[in-house]
């Protein structure tokens, strides 16, 4: 029995990661902005290469090894 993330109109798994479960998955939004350096670098040395932004939508996002956010 694990975690679940509850929206509007569907639910989703939490769980631990691993490089085959980030297999196939070109976007990842981070959305606990605050620990999105720490979860980005994770990302990294598990040998995921897709696109990650973060949720965060203050002006350092972008710099300093912070990831961008996806939108303006």
């Amino acid at each position: 029995m694990g975690h679940r993330a509850y929206g509007p109109t569907r639910d989703f798994p939490i769980e631990l990661t691993s490089p085959e479960k980030l297999g196939g998955i070109t976007t990842v939004i981070i959305t606990a902005y605050l620990d999105d350096m720490v979860i980005a670098a994770k990302l990294r040395r598990l040998g995921y290469d897709g696109l990650i932004f973060t949720a965060r939508s203050d002006e350092s996002a972008g710099q300093g090894g912070r990831p961008p956010r996806p939108f303006l």
